[in-house]
């Protein structure tokens, strides 16, 4: 009888400590809301479409010219001697290539501007999250995402929306 109430005994204090563990301060935020609908979130996203149109436009130039080359090289075929024709669409092939790596290269390089930039900004956040947590007591912070259900008043997304508004409005990308 004495070890049954010992063992209830320290069930009870471990189950109660466990409790006292449980009210920790636990958020969440919503980090694409954040990196989406910020000033800092627009302005990376308007600098990124601007240079996509830019490529876009850059492309469809240089896809319109080796078209129209290679649509005179096909109607010259009868008039240019087998030689100079395959000379021509050698030549064609090899600025095709060359086409081909250029487009490669600056889509490459949009997206390393689009994970330098977030990452950037992403830093800035965690900073800002950081600093807003040490003043309010919160002892953790998790992305909304990895929620499945949680109170609204447990949301920080807002607040921490205002600070980043208000200390960044814009992130250049390089």
């Amino acid at each position: 009888m004495i070890k049954f109430n010992y063992i209830i005994f320290i069930f009870l204090t471990l189950i109660t400590f466990n409790l006292a563990k449980a009210n920790e301060n636990i958020y969440f935020v919503d980090l694409d809301y954040l990196i989406n609908e910020s000033l800092a979130g627009k302005s990376i996203t308007a600098q990124l479409k601007k240079e996509h149109n830019n490529n876009l436009s850059f492309f469809k130039e240089n896809e319109n010219n080796i078209k129209e080359r290679e649509s005179k090289i096909i109607s010259q075929k009868n008039v240019l001697t087998e030689a100079d024709f395959k000379e021509k669409i050698n030549k064609l092939s090899v600025d095709i290539n060359n086409y081909n790596k250029v487009k490669k290269d600056r889509i490459n390089l949009i997206n390393k501007k689009v994970v330098s930039s977030k990452k950037k900004l992403l830093k800035e956040l965690n900073l800002i999250i950081a600093e807003y947590s040490k003043n309010q007591s919160i002892s953790m912070v998790i992305q909304k995402k990895n929620i499945l259900i949680g109170k609204t008043e447990l949301d920080i997304t807002i607040p921490i929306f205002k600070i980043l508004n208000n200390s960044i409005k814009k992130i250049q990308i390089k």
